[in-house]
């Protein structure tokens, strides 16, 4: 008995670090995956008389397709399902040879034209074109939505609020309007 219990120890003592080892071999597998996806960040908010930047990057893409649409839905678009609703309409598109693609878009609202989008949620997704190595053939995907602060997020839409009346909605829209660049906030104030 006191053989076998031996073995056991032996044997687990040997395949812990074999353990360990795949697991951290799979974080970094998941991280490096993770880096490579294609990523839209969004403000949270914009004011009427505002462009809204919306930044793209997506790692070995060839094409970059940004849509919006002032309602939510569940449209296919390029064999891909997306929050877009009926009035969706293509707001820009850029494409690169290297498939190093990071794209600024700037979508400027009328404040005239577009008044009743105000205290309203405009919706964005951007469809990112890829080239398989072995077949060639192009596939699409949708990409992952991130905040103003560069935090991963599952909103992709921007609310519009009307023109701004103190210094301090200023100061908020600031926060929100470059995103993926912003700086986090802190959390204790300090």
């Amino acid at each position: 008995m006191a053989r076998f219990c031996l073995i056991l120890v032996i044997f687990f003592g040997f395949l812990a670090p074999v353990e360990a080892a795949a697991g951290i071999s799979a974080l970094r597998q998941m991280l490096q995956q993770r880096s490579s996806e294609p990523k839209l960040y969004v403000p949270e908010f914009v004011f009427i008389d505002q462009e809204i930047r919306v930044l793209v990057q997506a790692p070995g893409a060839k094409k970059i397709e940004l849509y919006g649409s002032n309602e939510a839905g569940q449209l296919q678009l390029k064999g891909v399902e997306t929050r877009l609703g009926p009035d969706y309409r293509k707001l820009g598109e850029a494409s690169s040879s290297d498939g190093d693609m990071r794209k600024e878009f700037v979508v400027k609202l009328d404040p005239e034209k577009d008044q009743a989008l105000i205290d309203k949620f405009y919706i964005f997704e951007a469809l990112v074109s890829y080239q398989d190595p072995v077949t060639g053939q192009e596939h699409w995907r949708n990409a992952n939505y991130f905040g103003s602060n560069a935090n991963f997020s599952n909103n992709n839409a921007v609310k519009i609020m009307p023109q701004p009346e103190s210094k301090r909605d200023v100061a908020a829209m600031a926060r929100s309007m470059i995103p993926g660049l912003m700086p986090k906030q802190s959390q204790g104030g300090f």
